[in-house]
């Protein structure tokens, strides 16, 4: 829906991965993930190196998942080799 608003293809500036499906490339700015994806995401680089933001969405179901996700990112916060990440956290 945001690439098409952009009026551009998916894959483009805007692009998504999920379970066995990714579609994205070196122009992709903003990239839509499951919670799955991005914890994997992190077990291989806990600093999140070239990402500047993480919007995390449906936290009011209180999943295992985002619980973990949500802790694992308040420590990269601080981490003194990250630079500023900008986590917005959305509860409605």
């Amino acid at each position: 829906r945001v690439a098409e608003e952009r009026s551009e293809e998916v894959g483009q500036t805007v692009g998504y991965r999920i379970h066995l499906e990714a579609k994205a490339s070196k122009s992709t700015r903003l990239s839509f993930m499951t919670t799955g994806i991005l914890l994997r995401m992190l077990c291989s680089d806990m600093l999140l190196a070239g990402i500047s933001h993480v919007i995390i969405d449906e936290v009011h179901e209180r999943t295992v998942e985002i619980d973990f996700l949500l802790v694992i990112l308040k420590q990269g916060k601080s981490h003194p080799n990250r630079p500023l990440l900008v986590v917005v956290v959305v509860f409605f």
